[in-house]
């Protein structure tokens, strides 16, 4: 109960204590879905000189049909999972275009799609320091704090010329308990996949996905997904 006998002589007692019992019910079932989050996922977009506009649209559009497929929605709302997007370039270019939101219902699923698509580019002629953006993307962890997994998404179309080291920021992100994942974006050859497996993924259950360019986007970043979302709890 949420009174005593004590709250019967005055009504005015009455009233408080039943005012604080329905505060704190209340706090208890809005509260309830954020300790059931399974995955924080930011998703760390390349929006250095190497990508055209073209391929910025398609990156983005690619993601947000990827969150629309029914299965990888029907997982999202499933996991309570909490989601936010970084673009990144250079040094100190690196912004949180889509702060952390909590994907509870099909609307929500909708919405951040939404945004996605409509997202502006934040630059267009910066540098690749994939370092200096796994050090920016290390204290966003600290706003999901009851999220059980914690996962970085890092897709690129190149290797880092500029910035800090990315092996010793990828190191610090592991030791917070941090997966780091990949989409590695090839026109030609192997290089950036290789790059990802040896200096940028890592972690429990780390992979990368390798695609032979932008047509192939749309399918990767699903399977991504497909992969963080579904096959760690089936």
């Amino acid at each position: 109960m949420c009174y005593g006998r004590r709250a019967f002589p005055g009504g005015i007692i009455l009233l408080r204590r039943l005012s604080l019992c329905i505060l704190i019910t209340t706090h208890i079932w809005i509260a309830a879905p954020l300790r059931a989050c399974e995955l924080a996922l930011v998703l760390a977009v390349d929006v250095s000189a190497s990508i055209s506009s073209g391929e910025y649209a398609l990156q983005m559009q690619g993601l947000a049909d990827a969150l629309d497929d029914p299965v990888i929605a029907h997982a999202l709302v499933k996991g309570q999972t909490a989601l936010t997007l970084v673009q990144w370039s250079g040094v100190s270019e690196q912004d949180v275009s889509i702060p952390w939101q909590r994907i509870l219902t099909q609307q929500d699923v909708d919405e951040f799609a939404r945004t996605t698509q409509e997202l502006h580019r934040k630059w267009r002629n910066g540098f690749t320091a994939i370092g200096s953006m796994l050090d920016f993307a290390a204290p966003l962890y600290l706003a999901v704090p009851d999220c059980r997994r914690l996962v970085l998404d890092v897709s690129g179309d190149g290797i880092i010329n500029a910035g800090v080291p990315t092996r010793a920021a990828r190191d610090m992100l592991i030791a917070k308990g941090v997966t780091i994942n990949g989409i590695a974006i090839d026109r030609r050859g192997d290089t950036v996949n290789q790059y990802f497996r040896s200096d940028i993924i890592g972690g429990a259950d780390a992979f990368v996905i390798p695609t032979r360019g932008y047509a192939d986007y749309v399918l990767s970043i699903r399977e991504k997904l497909f992969r963080e979302l579904i096959e760690p709890v089936s």
